[in-house]
């Protein structure tokens, strides 16, 4: 994206829709003379058809991706994630706590990110096997979405059709 080949134009609607939102810090607190100024920018960018620069998207989220989260995210970006029947069914029956996999791994790392508690207890009342259950079933469903994510990139799924690379 960032090889000044790509214009605004050029982008998906829902990576334009992502880009302005950049560019125009939809999601930040300006004031209104600040977000006034972006807008500006951003249109300017559009008129003058210059190419992109320096986009990232907001991924938000911090220490609170699961899977939900991640479903959430690839819907916005504008495009499906195809996850084997298996591994999605995995990641969607409640595991402990009334949690999926992912959800009681985030679950983990934020309650031991604010000190909730220690590392030994996040396994208390789960043996060995039931840990590497946990593993597996998180590992292969994010092995899947980041499959999916590298497809979508490298198939160009952030361009308009008309002007993906052949």
């Amino acid at each position: 994206m960032n090889d000044s080949k790509w214009r605004p134009r050029d982008l998906s609607n829902e990576i334009l829709k992502e880009w302005v939102r950049a560019r125009a810090r939809t999601h930040t607190d300006l004031t209104a003379d600040n977000r006034l100024q972006n807008v500006l920018e951003a249109i300017d960018s559009l008129i003058e058809d210059l190419p992109i620069v320096g986009f990232s998207i907001e991924k938000g989220g911090g220490g609170n991706w699961d899977d939900e989260s991640i479903e959430k995210i690839s819907k916005r970006l504008g495009f499906k994630l195809r996850i084997k029947k298996s591994i999605y069914s995995d990641t969607k029956k409640k595991f402990r706590d009334e949690m999926g996999p992912l959800e009681l791994v985030k679950s983990f790392r934020n309650r031991l990110a604010h000190g909730a508690i220690s590392f030994a207890e996040c396994s208390d009342g789960l043996t060995v096997t039931q840990l590497c259950d946990l593993k597996e079933k998180t590992v292969n469903y994010l092995r899947e979405v980041a499959s999916c994510f590298i497809a979508y990139i490298e198939s160009f799924g952030f361009i308009i059709e008309s002007k993906r690379p052949a």
